[in-house]
C-alpha cells in the first residue's frame, strides 16, 4: 500500500534532518583531521631540524652517524622549500648609482 503524503513528507523530513547531522559532523571530523595534519607536518620539520644540526654538530652523538640516510633526505626536503633572502647592508650606495649588469648572467 501507498503511504499517505503526510508520512511519507515526515520520513523525508527525519531523513534529511539526520542527513544535515552526519554532513556536519562529517565537516567538523574532517577539519580536526586537517588540524592534526598541520600540527604532525610541523612536528616532522621540527624534528629534521633536529637531526640535521645533531649531525653537523662537532662532536656529535655517535646515534648521529646512523641517521646520516635520514638527513640527506631532510636537506632534500628543506632544498625544495622556496628560499627565504636576507638583506645584508654592504655600504652606501650612491641614489645615482645604475647596475650595468657586468657579472650577471643575461639571457
Amino acid at each position: 500500500m501507498a503511504q499517505e503524503p503526510k508520512e511519507l513528507a515526515a520520513k523525508l523530513q527525519r531523513t534529511l534532518e539526520r542527513y544535515r547531522g552526519e554532513k556536519v559532523r562529517g565537516a567538523e571530523l574532517a577539519r580536526r583531521l586537517e588540524d592534526s595534519l598541520k600540527e604532525a607536518s610541523r612536528g616532522r620539520g621540527l624534528e629534521r631540524s633536529l637531526e640535521e644540526l645533531q649531525q653537523g654538530a662537532p662532536g656529535a652523538e655517535p646515534g648521529a652517524a646512523a641517521t646520516a640516510g635520514r638527513g640527506q633526505v631532510a636537506r632534500n626536503d628543506l632544498l625544495c622549500l622556496p628560499s627565504q633572502r636576507s638583506t645584508k647592508e654592504v655600504g652606501n650606495i650612491p641614489p645615482d648609482h645604475k647596475d650595468t649588469g657586468e657579472g650577471h648572467h643575461q639571457a
